[in-house]
């Protein structure tokens, strides 16, 4: 296990944990800066992927569409799914 990249003392022994508290992060990824659970889009960086992976929270069709420029992939749509019945 490695160390907390914060106090760079501590085990890192949690996933999904976060530097900045859930307000900051809802307001920024949000689309209309409200801080509401699961309103907005999300990415992913990971020690194993050098790329960002990209996904959003309960929006519809429409409203995403109009964000990203484009209809969401299929794949886009089963990861959303599998991820919020997760929970």
């Amino acid at each position: 296990m490695s160390l907390c990249k914060l106090c760079l003392e501590r085990e890192a022994n949690k996933k999904n944990t976060h530097y900045l508290t859930d307000a900051i992060i809802h307001t920024c990824l949000n689309l209309d800066g409200t801080n509401e659970r699961e309103k907005g889009l999300y990415f992913a960086l990971d020690n194993t992927n050098p790329f960002i992976d990209f996904n959003f929270q309960r929006l519809d069709e429409l409203t995403l569409e109009a964000t990203i420029g484009r209809k969401p992939t299929d794949e886009e749509i089963e990861n959303n799914e599998k991820r919020r019945n997760s929970y």
